[in-house]
């Protein structure tokens, strides 16, 4: 809404906050006769959370965002319907959160939360890592793996940035950088603190079968477990 360029994105997958919904009061506090469509549609839109990360093609803003077509409330609410354990629909009943329990509307939300903390410790590399996360699962991979690259640049025993970095650049095909940062989160596990012990363990092991996966791909050429000149750093 800040230059009104229409255009069509991937908002990713949709949440819908159904005990949000509810405690706004009765039914005729949600709804009323002198509704508009566009007003029933963002009054629903206002109780909605959306993955994607996205920013205008026009301005590159982000955040103030309509919902034009007609069709869009109609079709969510049946994808919500739908929506079960076994079938993706695209939408979920639910709260999405961050790791620090906020809930925020957009993708772009949160960056600037991220961001704003940032700019106080801008040497925190696992704020910065879960920055990553988050255009990780809005869709943006190459800014998630400059923000993990820049992580592991600040703190090199960042685990959870050096795993997440190494899946990105083999789902690309990049299997010797994936494999060296896949083996440095085992170099550094023994010393990080900031995942509890079963899921540092999950994460090992995730990291391990990728390792072996890497090391049968390529024929053995790399090695399989950090090397002694690893391990020494």
């Amino acid at each position: 809404m800040r230059c009104d360029y229409i255009s069509v994105y991937d908002v990713g997958l949709t949440a819908f906050d159904i005990t949000g919904w509810e405690k706004r009061g009765e039914d005729s506090d949600r709804f009323s006769n002198s509704d508009t469509n566009s007003g029933m549609r963002q009054k629903l839109i206002d109780h909605m959370q959306f993955t994607g990360y996205i920013r205008c093609v026009n301005c590159n803003g982000a955040g103030a965002w309509e919902f034009i077509s007609p069709h869009f409330t109609l079709g969510l609410m049946g994808q919500l319907l739908g929506a079960n354990e076994d079938v993706d629909t695209g939408s979920m009943v639910g709260q999405l959160q961050l790791y620090d329990e906020t809930s925020p509307q957009w993708q772009s939300d949160g960056e600037e939360q991220f961001l704003e903390r940032l700019k106080l410790d801008p040497e925190d590399s696992y704020l910065w890592s879960k920055l990553g996360n988050l255009y990780k699962t809005g869709g943006r991979p190459e800014l998630a793996a400059a923000v993990f690259e820049h992580s592991v640049e600040i703190d090199a025993s960042q685990v959870e940035s050096h795993y997440s970095l190494a899946a990105l650049l083999m789902q690309i095909g990049e299997l010797e950088l994936a494999a060296k940062h896949f083996r440095q989160a085992l170099v550094h596990a023994r010393v990080y603190t900031k995942l509890d012990a079963l899921n540092l363990r999950e994460l090992l092991a995730h990291g391990l079968c990728d390792l072996l996966d890497i090391h049968q791909a390529t024929k053995e050429q790399g090695p399989f477990l950090p090397t002694q000149e690893e391990v020494a750093v």
